[in-house]
């Protein structure tokens, strides 16, 4: 096998014809500084489903507010931060929507179902429009026992958002967690890893009723998707994921790796 200059990351043995005197192992992350506080009046300690992108030295940190109005109800907002190192974050100012009577805030979406699950990317795709090399997916819409609603969104300057189209580009799933997509290089198309419940061994399941899974979706155009692929893992019981986190490896793109949150209901 001939992997030239290409990057390899050794996550197995696959490339290993032998090993003697060493052996393969793990380190776990340290964590470092704190990066960010959500103390501001539009977010909460509900504020979760970061998306960062590293965009030509500037780092975009995308995630969820929370605004809770008089009458009780919350709504999702979505908001924006940006750094030049990854360590220190600034909240722009960006006027675009108001909290309590001031848009001195970095909210960029408000009110609309994407704000629930906002997860943009920077669209690599060659030929791609200005006005849509930033693109995203959101919303969580129910439409049925355990079926929801994702829209499409584009940008041009990864502020300023709308949808691509009036109608979701996706129904096949819950989509009630955080969703990623991005352009895959490798099949020249679009992929979205999305979070449906597996109740296929249910007779008449109740909402939010089967195991938590992870499925793939691979599109053209953004737009039409194919059928979707179920996720498999080699392990003989279930596991219930609520986040994928599927990502390219940096430098060795034909490595998709995936950091899933596990859930697990009886811990509360």
């Amino acid at each position: 096998m001939d992997i030239s200059n290409r990057i390899e990351m050794f996550v197995d043995k696959f490339l290993i014809d032998s090993m003697g005197n060493c052996s393969m192992k793990l380190f776990k992350p340290i964590r470092k500084e704190k990066v960010m506080e959500f103390n501001m009046p539009w977010e909460s300690e509900t504020s979760c489903y970061l998306t960062i992108l590293n965009d030509n030295g500037i780092i975009r940190l995308y995630y969820r507010g929370i605004t809770e109005h008089a009458d009780g109800v919350h709504n999702a907002v979505t908001c924006y931060a940006y750094s030049t190192d990854g360590i220190n974050f600034n909240r722009p100012e960006l006027g675009i929507h108001a909290f309590n009577g001031s848009k001195a805030n970095n909210i960029i979406l408000a009110h609309a179902p994407e704000c629930h699950n906002f997860s943009p990317f920077i669209d690599t795709k060659p030929g791609v429009p200005g006005d849509e090399r930033y693109k995203a997916v959101g919303g969580h819409e129910r439409t049925g026992i355990n079926k929801g609603k994702l829209y499409g969104l584009k940008s041009g300057d990864g502020i300023h958002w709308e949808r691509i189209s009036d109608t979701p580009i996706l129904t096949d799933g819950m989509f009630d967690s955080q969703n990623v997509v991005f352009y895959d290089g490798n099949i020249g198309k679009y992929r979205c890893y999305a979070r449906y419940f597996e109740n296929s061994h249910l007779d008449n399941p109740e909402p939010y009723q089967g195991v938590r899974a992870i499925k793939s979706f691979v599109s053209s155009d953004f737009i039409n998707w194919e059928p979707a692929v179920s996720n498999s893992y080699d392990v003989p019981y279930i596991e219930e994921f609520y986040t994928n986190a599927t990502v390219q490896c940096p430098g060795a793109e034909h490595f998709y790796f995936s950091f899933p949150k596990r859930y697990i209901s009886d811990r509360n």
